[in-house]
């Protein structure tokens, strides 16, 4: 059961971080180092998604002979998550401050993308 549930939640968070960054290739089109930024970042979020599947279905073979994985690979995968949510979150900054919009709308747009943190 527990591989299953790994599996779905590395499939949802990996799928809704890819859609993400992908807006954010379409927010920097204009930016060629944001955008190579962007497709770095949908690189390493898909290495990580793979990465994570390959250590689970080792971890569950043979079949119906699962065992938890070790305490380090389980942090190691939980830390890339929160690093590539942080990113994501602070990654639309930069182009809500170069936009030509009031300081009151900037800081209203960007305390909405902060609120992620919450």
């Amino acid at each position: 059961m527990q591989f299953a549930l790994d599996i779905c939640w590395a499939t949802s968070v990996a799928t809704v971080q890819l859609a993400f960054v992908k807006f954010y290739v379409r927010l920097y089109n204009n930016n060629l180092v944001a955008r190579v930024g962007c497709y770095a970042s949908m690189l390493l979020i898909a290495i990580w998604y793979i990465w994570s599947l390959v250590g689970w279905i080792n971890m569950c073979h043979p079949p119906g002979k699962c065992e938890l994985q070790s305490k380090k690979s389980c942090i190691i995968i939980g830390s890339l998550h929160v690093f590539f949510n942080a990113i994501i979150l602070f990654a639309p900054v930069p182009a809500i401050i170069a936009a030509q919009l009031s300081s009151k709308r900037k800081v209203s747009m960007i305390i909405l993308f902060l609120l992620g943190c919450l």
